[in-house]
């Protein structure tokens, strides 16, 4: 009996401890359920924070992406870089909030980088856009964004239309049975290097090759018998295959009142003037001009009516020599400029200033030197900036030694009759080598050619065989061409540079990409005009009013 009595006593602890385990399992199990539900909870509630955070940090990088757009928008409005007087005049100070989004408010910082001085006009954009949140704290992102104004000089070739132009200078153009308005072919002979674009749609025989980026505003290119595919896909004259891009936005050519427009300040005719009022170049008679101020140069050249131009240096030597002169022939006078910085000596016996000035009278570096057609020799201190500016035609342009970089403009046509070479291209090393197989690095002269018409190689009996061009070429109305490029068979044009024109002018005609008449076409980019920030554009050429983007970056 005491035996059963144990047993049951046992028995009972035994289930009486049980049950306090199993308890004790409950209140851990609730307590671990209780534990992952409150995490669970907060994991979850922190998740739409998260979420919510993000959101607003996404609205905030989208209004600070807004302000770029806006400060860029507003730089596309100019048709000549803005000034930091324009800037001043808007509310892209960085303090003022723009909010018409209705997501929040961004503030725009707009300034120009002036590392790089007048050379290209290059933008930095700085934007903060900012999200209020409920409880008012804010949520902000900031941009950085470099921007520089794309220039002309970097395309190896520009066209705003591929036909052949309806242009009464260009024979065989107009009349009966005139070309205007038919196809005119890039061929197997072609080579382009740089940016290549037109406004028009490209036409193409054989395998013309293309060492840069090729874009057009058509959807299609045509290629001869339908050799490739009309979306180039296969068409293996692109390097490397494939750079290229159809369909692109248009890009406007400098309209003529960029050229020359009195009521504004940055025509290159007012930057030519320098100092002039615009009434005093209304009643400018004709004749050869540089604009100063208090002894010194304000401007640049400035040409009132046509003349011919030759493009040379003097003699002198010396570390800076030598000097950059120019001929300028004008109703049988002549004057001679030079940009004076390897120090010259005058000949005995000279007027300077209106003094007679005694034998060995030095000429200081950084000095514009002008002698008259009477012998008599003007001086101004500085050198001009870089523009000769002619308000009439360019009868006749060459010059076997161009030194410097300078653009030259005219509001009627540049009639080039001889090769013109940069001296640094045409002495030293590079004397004598073939136009593409020069150091490009040791090249430290430009040039650039604008004319409010054309700009064509004149045909005549001195005309030569192959001529060289070493240029920026810009014809805005019409045409890049020669005289007699469908009568006589030539050599090979060689063009250093690049070359951007409204239509398409023709220097030769080809069967079937054989050529018959004119000159052959050994167009090499000058690879310098690449990168804006080198030092080598030519001075105020115009620029193509698109901005592109030199880095982007989100600030912390």
């Amino acid at each position: 009996m005491k035996k059963i009595n144990r047993f049951l006593y046992f028995f009972k602890k035994s289930f009486v401890s049980q049950k306090g385990m199993a308890l004790l399992a409950t209140l851990i199990f609730v307590f671990v359920l209780a534990t992952l539900g409150i995490a669970l909870l907060t994991m979850t509630r922190n998740e739409i924070k998260l979420s919510v955070l993000q959101e607003e940090s996404t609205k905030a990088f989208y209004l600070a992406d807004a302000g770029i757009e806006k400060a860029l928008n507003w730089l596309e409005t100019f048709s000549t870089p803005p000034t930091q007087e324009d800037i001043n005049a808007t509310n892209f100070n960085g303090e003022y909030e723009y909010s018409e989004l209705n997501t929040g408010k961004y503030t725009v910082k707009l300034s120009i980088d002036a590392g790089l001085g007048g050379l290209v006009a290059r933008y930095i954009i700085e934007t903060e856009g900012v999200v209020t949140r409920p409880d008012n704290s804010r949520v902000s992102r900031k941009i950085e964004n470099l921007v520089k104004v794309s220039n002309f000089a970097e395309y190896a070739y520009f066209s705003d239309d591929e036909r052949f132009p309806n242009n009464s200078n260009i024979s065989g153009s107009t009349g009966p049975g005139g070309y205007a308005g038919s196809t005119i072919w890039f061929t197997g002979n072609d080579t382009l290097g740089g940016k290549v674009h037109s406004n028009s749609q490209f036409h193409m025989v054989d395998v013309p090759t293309f060492l840069g980026k090729l874009t057009s505003t058509a959807n299609n290119i045509d290629f001869w018998d339908n050799a490739y595919a009309e979306d180039g896909i296969d068409f293996p004259g692109f390097t490397p295959m494939g750079n290229y891009e159809l369909g692109v936005d248009t890009i406007s050519l400098p309209q003529y009142r960029n050229i020359s427009d009195l009521d504004d300040e940055y025509s290159l005719q007012r930057i030519a003037g320098g100092s002039w009022e615009k009434s005093y170049i209304e009643n400018l008679s004709d004749g050869v001009n540089v604009p100063s101020e208090s002894g010194g140069v304000s401007g640049g050249i400035y040409i009132q009516g046509d003349a011919n131009i030759e493009l040379n240096v003097d003699s002198s030597a010396g570390t800076a020599g030598p000097n950059s002169e120019i001929t300028i022939s004008q109703l049988g006078n002549t004057t001679i400029i030079t940009s004076v910085k390897q120090p010259i000596t005058l000949p005995a016996g000279s007027y300077l200033n209106g003094i007679l000035k005694p034998a060995g009278t030095d000429i200081p570096a950084d000095t514009t030197l002008i002698k008259r057609p009477n012998g008599h020799y003007e001086s101004y201190q500085g050198i001009t900036n870089g523009l000769l500016f002619v308000d009439g035609s360019i009868n006749e342009l060459s010059g076997g030694n161009h030194k410097g970089k300078m653009t030259v403009v005219s509001t009627e046509s540049i009639n080039i009759t001889g090769d013109l070479l940069y001296e640094s291209r045409n002495s030293g090393t590079q004397a004598g080598l073939d136009v593409n197989e020069l150091d490009m690095s040791l090249i430290e002269d430009s040039l650039g050619l604008v004319a409010a018409k054309d700009v064509k190689i004149v045909s005549g009996p001195s005309d030569p065989w192959d001529i060289e061009i070493d240029a920026i070429i810009m014809a805005l109305n019409t045409s890049f061409f020669y005289d007699d490029w469908r009568d006589r068979l030539k050599g090979t044009l060689n063009l250093l540079g690049g070359l951007i024109q409204k239509e398409r002018g023709p220097v030769g005609t080809h069967r079937e990409g054989t050529k018959i008449t004119g000159y052959s076409k050994n167009y090499n980019y000058d690879t310098r005009m690449a990168n804006p920030a080198g030092g080598y554009l030519p001075p105020y050429f115009p620029t193509t009013g698109q901005y592109e983007k030199v880095y982007w970056k989100e600030v912390y």
